[in-house]
Parts: structure tokens; sequence; C-alpha cells
């Protein structure tokens, strides 16, 4: 077991190997990243590692945890990756951020052996993404026989072109269904306050069918939508497609008068670990973040009515 800390402004990040047995060629293994920090607060892995050219991660198979210790909280995040050569390989620093504080593990050593022949080791030596595929069947304990790669690359850019079309569609799609929801304003009459307009949608948000049918993802999706889409029009700025660490420095910078940022900030920050990192939350958690961004909107609302 290797375990390695790295305390940043209170952020302490630790990574563990996780692995009972000797670490193969294509086969995966475990490492454990502890991101222990005060309570109240949320640490984020990126959504894709930079791990280079020798390991990758199985990004289905994360899975994130939360404990308490100590008087601080920890998010705990397990990682399966993949061996892509043999030998001694180093698994790099792997960053965590905490609202605007971040920190990262120190990188350490692993030795890596193969389980192939000769043959099969020149598709270990491929650092391609549709090599791992091939690694781990070849690793198996009973294999299927050798898939032949053929470097014939017709269909991979027919794909792309397919993902381009699918991407620019529902970019349209998504932009007409935002026209369709904004509500309309007859010619002369004044825009409806934008508290006022969100209050609205989060309310349709509550009496929707998604916690019902344990829809969290789209739940948190669209609740985080909404604030974002307040916070733009009750402040004056595109608000969208920022970060959550960006839009919070745009309000503050803004002064945002009336509204509680910091609290804000952890609302996107848990919607966004629902969202990317697969965090595993429950219908009262949701309901409850639910009314944490009513009260968000209605108490900086009141500001936005005051003479």
């Amino acid at each position: 077991m290797i375990a390695l800390l790295l305390i940043s402004a209170g952020l302490g990040v630790e990574a563990k190997l996780d692995a009972k047995q000797p670490i193969v060629v294509g086969a995966p293994f475990g490492v454990v990243v502890e991101a222990s920090h005060a309570k109240g607060e949320i640490a984020l892995l990126p959504e894709k590692l930079e791990l280079g050219e020798s390991l990758a991660e199985r990004p289905s198979a994360r899975k994130h945890e939360r404990a308490q210790r100590e008087g601080s909280e920890v998010d705990v995040y397990r990682l399966e990756l993949l061996a892509l050569d043999s030998g001694s390989i180093e698994v790099p620093a792997i960053p965590v951020a905490v609202g605007s504080t971040t920190a990262e593990s120190r990188p350490f050593q692993i030795q890596v052996g193969s389980s192939l022949k000769p043959d099969e080791q020149l598709v270990a030596g491929s650092t391609r993404p549709e090599a791992l595929e091939e690694l781990e069947r070849m690793s198996a304990a009973n294999p299927s026989p050798m898939a032949i790669l053929v470097r014939d690359y017709k269909l991979l850019y027919v794909l792309l072109g397919l993902a381009v079309v699918g991407a620019i569609a529902y970019l349209v799609a998504r932009r007409k269904r935002r026209k369709a929801e904004s509500p309309s304003v007859l010619p002369g009459e004044p825009p409806r306050p934008a508290h006022e307009v969100a209050l609205e949608r989060l309310e349709a948000l509550s009496a929707s069918s998604f916690l019902s049918r344990g829809e969290l993802k789209p739940f948190f999706v669209e609740l985080s939508e909404i604030l974002r889409i307040y916070v733009g029009a009750r402040y004056g700025f595109e608000s969208v497609e920022l970060t959550v660490r960006e839009l919070v420095d745009e309000l503050n910078a803004r002064g945002a008068e009336g509204l509680d940022v910091d609290g804000l900030r952890r609302l996107l920050d848990q919607a966004d670990l629902v969202k990317f990192a697969k965090w595993e939350t429950t219908k009262d958690e949701a309901r409850s973040l639910l009314a944490v961004g009513v009260g968000l909107v209605k108490r900086s609302g009141l500001r936005e009515e005051a003479p």
C-alpha cells in the first residue's frame, strides 16, 4: 500500500494504491484518492485525469463516497486504472479542487508485470484508446480469439462526422427550448423580475416527476441551470457556460448584493458532483438542496424588488 499526502490551505490529498494482486498489463487495478477538508465543502476530481501514455482510467468504474474523520469531511474517489506498459511506471499527481483551493497528491511508482505473449505485447505498447478493450481481453483467464487491429479510419471519420452533426443538433434544440421556456414579453411590457421567473421554474421542478422516478441527474441539471440563469439575469452577465469558479469570481466582482455567493457555490458544487462525478445522493438530499436554492433566490430577490 502506498499512501502519499499533500496538504494545501486546509485541503489534504492522499493517493493510495489499492491492489491486492500484482499489477499486470491490461488488468484493472485500484487507486484511492482521499481529500480531507472543512465540513460543508466538496472536493472535486477532474472529469478526465492526465495520466500520461502508460496509464489509462476506466471512467465508468469511478466511485465517490463521503466520510467524517476527526472534525473534517473526506471525499473518497475509487479509481480503476489500466497499465499499458510493463516495468516501473509513475502514477502522476492527481489534482483535487475545493472551490478555489486546489491541491494534488504526490506521484508514486508502481511495478507492472505482463501475462501477455510477445506478439500480444505489441498491442500493449499502443497508447491508443481503442487498445484498452483488447488489453483487458488478453489478460483474462480464458481470452477469446485475438482480434486483429486494422488501421482503417473510415468508420472513425464517419462517427466523428455523426458526432459533430449530433452536437450541432443538440445545441440548436437547446437554444430553441430555452427560447420557448423564456417568458414572452409584449411590446411595451417590462420584463418580469428575474427572481419571479426563477421561483416559477423552481416550483415546476419541485412538481416534476424527476424525483418520483429517481432521475436525480436530470433533476440537478435543471436545478443548476435555473440558478445559473437567475444570477446571470439578476446581476447582468452571461452565466450559463461559466464554471462554478468563474461564476463565483464574477459574482464577487459585481458585489452580488443580497446573494449568499458561498451558499450558491456549495449548491452548484454538489450539483456538479451528481452530474459529473456520479455522486450517489438521495431524494431527501435533492429536496433539501432545492429548498436551499429557493431560499437563495427569495433572499436576493427581495433586494431586486426594493426601490
